[in-house]
């Protein structure tokens, strides 16, 4: 099985997806809506039929959802994009406009960023795991669709950069805070520590499927939730760092879908 290099991904999405820079466009009118979308219904083919953005209660169906195809660098297939930034444009008749409208028929016009997703769940290796170089901004980090978003910059073995492996980093339950407010994860570098770190340049963003409201009730069952439906919960990422120094994220807040 090929690994999923971060170097793959890279070449991958200008391999595949011939995205020709529309938010840079002097038209106006060459897309109309772009956001971090998720995949989350099919066809009888298996083919995406409707993608949701993260934070906006819109639904598009895609009329040309074979953009969305994933392949390697040797044009093996590699499934649909399940995840990434995706660029739309509305077909004709259709308008935001539209007052109680929220699902619309679009066609893509770009694909800016494919994220990895992964379940969350604890590896194997934690003691004597690789340490990151540092997390990336706050503004990165986010939970919505029924994933967590983490931001990251690794570190790597000198010269062997290209064995960087998005599958590598986990995220699982780790504990809460004292204060019972705050629910902690712990993302990590699932192989030993490399002797000669040297830190990644590029920041990396990945997705990890959210687990569910009652799993994490019953393995905290102290954590505080709110809202109006008492179904969001404050979160922070750790992550072991250079020199042994604990990485800390800001707290960002997650509404659980179910």
């Amino acid at each position: 099985m090929k690994k999923n290099r971060l170097t793959s991904l890279i070449v991958l999405l200008v391999a595949v997806f011939t995205f020709s820079s529309c938010l840079d466009s002097d038209s106006e009118s060459s897309w109309d809506y772009a956001n971090y979308m998720t995949v989350v219904d099919y066809d009888y083919m298996g083919t995406p039929s409707e993608l949701r953005p993260d934070f906006f209660p819109y639904i598009f169906t895609p009329i040309n959802p074979e953009v969305l195809k994933l392949y390697n660098k040797e044009e093996e297939s590699k499934g649909y994009l399940k995840r990434g930034f995706i660029v739309v444009k509305l077909v004709e008749g259709e308008d935001f406009s539209q007052k109680d409208k929220t699902r619309y028929d679009v066609k893509i016009v770009g694909i800016e960023n494919v994220l990895n997703v992964k379940n969350m769940q604890k590896p194997e290796l934690v003691e004597g795991s690789n340490a990151l170089y540092q997390f990336g901004p706050k503004e990165q980090f986010w939970g919505d669709n029924g994933y967590i978003n983490v931001a990251f910059y690794p570190t790597y073995e000198r010269g062997k950069g290209e064995e960087l492996d998005i599958d590598d980093f986990d995220l699982f339950l780790d504990k809460v805070s004292d204060d019972n407010k705050t629910l902690l994860l712990r993302f990590n570098h699932s192989i030993p520590q490399v002797k000669e770190p040297i830190n990644y340049e590029r920041l990396v963003l990945t997705s990890f499927t959210l687990p569910s409201r009652g799993q994490i009730q019953s393995e905290f069952p102290n954590l505080e939730f709110f809202g109006s439906t008492n179904d969001s919960i404050r979160v922070k990422v750790t992550a072991l760092g250079p020199n042994e120094r604990e990485l800390e994220s800001s707290e960002f807040n997650i509404k659980l879908t179910y």
